[in-house]
């Protein structure tokens, strides 16, 4: 009898230390995508300041080299995003 409770108490205190693990996880996830989403962010600006300026010298008209901008910021975010969210997965 004594030895079921001493089981018993060792499984809840299992089951209560894996409880506070995953909740710990979740909270790490969710910290990397909230840094994925600051640095894609980031990463973006620059990659539509610097593509921009780049890609200025070759049109005479502005809105080519603001698409083709767009287009590198856009994709920089989400491989930033991406990257992060394989990072929170591969922790968790």
């Amino acid at each position: 009898m004594i030895k079921d409770i001493r089981v018993c108490a060792l499984q809840i205190s299992w089951c209560i230390n894996m409880r506070a693990w995953e909740v710990l996880l979740w909270e790490a996830f969710y910290l990397l995508l909230i840094i994925g989403i600051i640095f894609g962010s980031l990463g973006a600006i620059c990659a539509y300041l610097i593509t921009y300026k780049e890609w200025q010298h070759h049109y005479p008209s502005p809105e080519i080299p603001r698409k083709m901008a767009l287009e590198t910021a856009i994709f920089t975010f989400i491989f930033f995003l991406m990257l992060m969210i394989v990072a929170g997965l591969v922790v968790k």
